[in-house]
């Protein structure tokens, strides 16, 4: 996909919507996190398949969210609550 894209490129995590201006999404409450992806404009042969990875912590933003005692929800609970809202 990092090529496929044609350069570089920056996932943004939200937990709650979206704002429809990307001008403001920087600094929008609901921005968690963000992740880029730097790409060269010639890949060398042999590494079109690269694999990227990164990580966007939630930690903090699910603790803001859930209360203090969100460590000890059920691990379902975590997932159904990041399904419901992360954009």
């Amino acid at each position: 996909m990092r090529h496929e894209l044609g350069g570089t490129f920056s996932l943004y995590i939200f937990l709650g919507p979206v704002p429809s201006n990307p001008r403001g999404w920087c600094f929008d409450q609901a921005l968690e996190g963000s992740f880029d992806v730097y790409t060269m404009s010639t890949c060398p042969p042999g590494k079109e398949d690269a694999i990227t990875q990164g990580f966007v912590y939630l930690d903090d933003a699910i603790t803001k969210r859930l209360g203090p005692r969100s460590t000890e929800l059920e691990r379902e609970t975590i997932i159904q609550f990041l399904r419901k809202n992360t954009s």
